[in-house]
């Protein structure tokens, strides 16, 4: 989705990544040791299937916020 790719982009260039053919596992690692997120909830979030519905679509803008919003602030998850 382009929301996806948007979040992607700007997140590689945040971690000195390319921001063309980003590596999925460069990026969740990056994120993860940021954030304390687990590297296959942010790999399903930043890489996963295309929603499928209007449901779905709200869920992925509401999660990449979350995470963009995260990577910000340096902030990191309980338990991580």
């Amino acid at each position: 989705s382009a929301l996806r790719d948007a979040a992607v982009r700007r997140l590689a260039t945040r971690f000195g990544l390319p921001a063309a053919h980003t590596d999925p596992r460069a990026l969740v690692e990056a994120v993860a040791g940021h954030t304390g997120r687990s590297a296959t909830e942010l790999g399903a979030v930043l890489f996963g299937a295309t929603p499928d519905d209007d449901a779905a679509l709200v869920a992925l803008a509401d999660a990449l916020d979350l995470i963009e919003h995260d990577v910000r602030d340096g902030r990191r998850r309980p338990g991580g």
